[in-house]
């Protein structure tokens, strides 16, 4: 049987995923620039996708008191529980950063011009990690519908 609460917290990674499809998306993209005023407006576009990728990543792991995370919940199965404790301690690294990141220009705005600068000064403390959280969380969610559904190996 499926617990309801597992499933809500794959179903929230699987949103992630689509943002980070989409974020590849626009980041190789080679859009016609008569979309956007100029190729400044065109990387700003980049830049805030890459934010708003960020942000979702956040709150997968974000303890709200009136949400679902990562962090709060057991799998009843080991080797996704294994594979959950082994994602949160690679997110413990970034966490703080991301925070900061968030909170000052993303999912929230800082008050002052100095805000801001911290918050962008935070992208060099994590580098290519939530990336690869990403994708560590996308082998979790392969690994729970196989494990959900006993999907046989595939050859």
């Amino acid at each position: 049987m499926i617990n309801e609460k597992e499933s809500i917290v794959v179903f929230h990674i699987e949103r992630l995923w689509s943002i980070y499809l989409i974020n590849e998306f626009v980041k190789e993209a080679k859009l016609p620039y008569n979309l956007f005023k100029d190729r400044e407006d065109f990387d700003f576009a980049k830049e805030n996708q890459l934010i708003l990728l960020y942000s979702m990543l956040h709150s997968v792991f974000d303890n709200q008191n009136n949400a679902i995370n990562l962090k709060d919940i057991s799998f009843s199965n080991e080797v996704l529980e294994a594979k959950r404790k082994e994602i949160l301690n690679r997110w413990a690294l970034i966490e703080n950063p991301i925070k900061i990141m968030r909170h000052t220009i993303g999912a929230h705005s800082s008050e002052s011009i100095k805000g801001y600068k911290y918050g962008v000064s935070q992208f060099s403390k994590f580098g290519n990690k939530p990336i690869e959280i990403i994708h560590m969380l996308r082998k979790f969610v392969n690994e729970f519908y196989k494990q959900k559904f006993k999907l046989p190996k595939q050859s």
